[in-house]
């Protein structure tokens, strides 16, 4: 083993301990990994247990971390998680990309996801531009559900809130819940500058045509202001 010590020469600061091929920084027992930094927490601060820095000011540019598990000898890339700066002062988007096809040592991976400096999120999509958010669930197991709250929990009660359960839930098989949340005025808006058609049992059940504002239940193109069929 190899031990550093601080300037009081009692303080043990960096570990390579030689049986388990580890190393560690601030800790004497690295068993758990093969780099392992341990330190008074620097969440919320402009510290860090590891900070990665590019070496210009260049916007479209950054650091990243790169993943591989390409087989020994070989470091393919996998995935990469990297900071991209967008702005000054160091403003920037955090990107999550993977190896999205197999191609040589050479191929970079696509970015999947962006978390921007704003704290939005957005989809890059694959090959065919679809980006999907799912549970990972297998077919004939589709027992979850996935909810998109508006408020900080998944009710009512919170805001509004958009429930998906999967074909094989328990109590809700298959069903869509779209819900307003229960503060005193809230409503439910549904805009489009064409036409809309509500669909139930496979074919249109009502129509609203942008146009002329006919309403067709029943009818695909109404005539009328109400349109029955």
């Amino acid at each position: 083993d190899i031990n550093f010590y601080a300037t009081d020469g009692i303080t043990q600061a960096f570990h390579w301990d030689a049986t388990d091929e580890s190393l560690g920084i601030g800790d004497t027992n690295p068993v758990n990994g093969y780099l392992t930094v341990r330190g008074a927490t620097t969440t919320g601060t402009k510290n860090g247990h590891i900070m990665l820095t590019g070496d210009s000011a260049t916007n479209g540019q950054g650091p990243q971390i790169v993943f591989s598990e390409s087989g020994s000898g070989s470091n393919w890339v996998g995935g990469t998680i990297g900071f991209t700066r967008t702005g000054g002062s160091g403003v920037g988007d955090l990107l999550f990309s993977t190896r999205q096809a197999a191609g040589d040592a050479n191929t970079t991976a696509v970015e999947a996801l962006r978390i921007t400096s704003a704290g939005n999120v957005t989809f890059a999509g694959g090959s065919n531009n679809t980006a999907i958010l799912s549970m990972d669930t297998a077919s004939g197991s589709d027992n979850k559900s996935l909810s998109l709250a508006g408020g900080g929990a998944d009710s009512d009660g919170r805001g509004a809130r958009f429930r998906l359960y999967g074909n094989n839930h328990a109590t809700l098989a298959g069903d869509a819940d779209l819900s307003t949340g229960n503060a005193s005025g809230a409503q439910m808006d549904l805009r489009s500058t064409g036409n809309i058609t509500l669909h139930a049992g496979g074919s249109d059940a009502m129509t609203i045509l942008g146009a002329s504002g006919n309403v067709g239940i029943g009818v695909s193109s109404p005539v009328a202001k109400n349109h029955l069929r």
